[in-house]
């Protein structure tokens, strides 16, 4: 065969179908991602990414409990606009260039024998993953950290699967040009991804702990604890631990700032499972009425549905039975076929995550929030197309790779017809409509006024936006920050007659409450207000989690 032959191979092997993928996940990634508002934590985006760098490298960490790595990369982002779609195309961006790497991940682990397979089953089911597709269209860290955990994972599993080059001293870079193949990028990967992922969520320190465990294993089992690459390791964790240490003084002081009294409640047993539906399910496919009443800790996972909508609940319980199986089988493949390391590998970041957060959780604070672990479904997509390797016969292979796109984009149709924000367009739509002279809207708690002046644009000036108990951020008070950003205080009953002087001067206006269970649990507020005015409620919101007020 020619060398051009060759090539035009490659890119129709390789090539093409990555390009198909991108070219599909763009477009289920853009597809009306303006069309809904931003969420309260979204406008946190933004009201961070308005702020200088030497502020978010300073002044912020002092109360945001997220490093400042993706808000610095939002303020870069930004040249292209401030509306909902251009915040949240970073993240679009962030998830097709994912949708590439998880490519690749199942590339290396079925390598020349069923990579391709494994690899383009993979990068499809994560292409049309509701779950995937939701938070590349939100304003957050989410899709950064799922990318660079991509990344790493890639690294990992092609040291793995070249345990020989793994094994060279010093990464390979002294063993010169004879080294092939050289294993110099795939711990580059590894060590940049696993210092990436640090400065990208302070709960990544689960993922490394859960590769680092795996890597430990194989190098016990199966390297008999091979020198060089203990030497390799140790190596591999103090740059690691280099590349994180400028972070850890924010961490800590972070970890001690953090109230006694926190939004996030331990999850029952009843929403755990729910939520290993969210990581490993089809999102969307199948209402599920059981977790649906805690829906901030579980994502939003959506509504319970009608009657009509469970009709079919038993085929799609047994269509997510199915997924387990398959998954299970293609671990047991995987392990079989291309070593037990690579499976061990692919359980560890599926598993050890959710059980050290669970953990962390029941024994010293809940910090159990699927939405910051949706990356542990990675794997499980891998997973999911090696077991279509099950068979050799490729009708069948495509038969079963059609059944979970079926599966997965019906639930992609169902986020796009059914997924809900918080509308705070909506609210300060009607807060314009209904003002006059004078009037002013009241904020519980403070961070109410980072959406509302997003929404309210040119009438903030003549309707001004009072966050109580202090404007954001409010920071070093006496008062609990209930949800653990120690910027947004609650309101106690220290700080009534504060609220009555404040309030005394105004004449009329809105009462605005976002959880006031939590910030509010007294309803301190209103009834100052409705001392000496008229309260009434005007809307209720987010399943009654927001209320607005008209006073006069």
């Amino acid at each position: 065969m020619s060398s051009n032959s060759q090539i035009v191979s490659w890119v129709l092997r390789t090539v093409a179908p990555l390009l198909a993928l991108m070219i599909l996940a763009a477009c289920l990634r853009f597809y009306e991602i303006g069309r809904l508002p931003l969420w309260l934590d979204e406008a946190y985006s933004f009201w961070f990414s308005r702020q200088s760098f030497h502020s978010l490298w300073t002044f912020v960490p002092t109360f945001e409990t997220h490093p400042p790595v993706y808000y610095s990369l939002l303020r870069i982002w930004r040249v292209f606009g401030d509306d909902e779609a251009a915040l949240r195309s970073l993240s679009a961006v962030l998830g097709i260039l994912a949708v590439a790497a998880v490519y690749l991940l199942g590339r290396i682990v079925g390598g020349p024998r069923d990579g391709a397979w494994i690899g383009f089953g993979a990068g499809l089911i994560f292409a049309i993953s509701p779950i995937q597709i939701q938070y590349a269209q939100e304003a957050r860290s989410v899709m950064a950290v799922t990318l660079i955990v991509s990344i790493t994972l890639c690294g990992a599993a092609w040291l793995m699967r070249h345990s020989s080059s793994a094994c060279l001293p010093f990464f390979g870079v002294t063993a010169g040009a004879a080294a092939r193949p050289s294993p110099k990028w795939a711990w580059l990967a590894l060590i940049g991804g696993a210092g990436a992922s640090l400065w990208l969520h302070n709960l990544a320190p689960v993922f490394v702990f859960s590769i680092g465990t795996a890597m430990i294993v194989w190098l016990a089992f199966q390297l008999a604890w091979n020198r060089s690459f203990v030497l390799n390791g140790v190596l591999a964790c103090v740059a690691v631990f280099m590349l994180w240490a400028p972070w850890l003084p924010w961490l800590l002081k972070q970890a001690e700032a953090v109230s006694t009294v926190f939004w996030m409640k331990a999850p029952t047993l009843v929403q755990i499972i729910g939520a290993i539906y969210f990581f490993f399910g089809a999102k969307y496919s199948w209402p599920i009425e059981a977790y649906a009443a805690q829906p901030a800790l579980l994502s939003e996972p959506g509504s319970a549905g009608s009657a009509d909508g469970l009709a079919g609940g038993a085929v799609w319980l047994a269509a997510h039975l199915g997924l387990g199986a398959l998954a299970a089988t293609g671990l047991w493949l995987v392990g079989r076929k291309y070593g037990w390391q690579l499976a061990t590998l692919l359980v560890s970041v599926m598993i050890l995550p959710i059980l050290l957060t669970l953990l962390a959780t029941f024994t010293i604070r809940p910090i159990f929030a699927p939405r910051t672990l949706i990356w542990v479904s990675v794997p499980f997509y891998v997973a999911l197309a090696a077991g279509i390797t099950v068979t050799n016969r490729a009708w069948v292979r495509g038969l079963v790779l059609a059944a979970l796109f079926v599966l997965f984009g019906y639930g992609s149709l169902n986020y796009y017809a059914d997924h809900e924000k918080e509308p705070w367009d909506q609210i300060a739509e009607m807060v314009k409509a209904g003002s006059g002279p004078g009037d002013v809207v009241v904020a519980v708690p403070n961070s109410v006024e980072i959406p509302l002046a997003y929404y309210l644009g040119d009438r903030q000036a003549d309707l001004p936006v009072y966050g109580l108990p202090d404007p954001f951020p409010a920071i070093g008070l006496t008062n609990p920050y209930p949800a653990g950003i120690a910027a947004v205080p609650a309101i106690t009953p220290a700080d009534v007659q504060a609220l009555q002087s404040r309030i005394d001067g105004l004449s009329s206006g809105w009462l605005i409450t976002r959880a006031d269970a939590l910030f509010d649990p007294d309803g301190l507020v209103a009834k100052t207000l409705s001392e000496d005015k008229s309260l009434s409620l005007k809307g209720s919101y987010a399943k009654d989690n927001i209320l607005v007020y008209r006073f006069d």
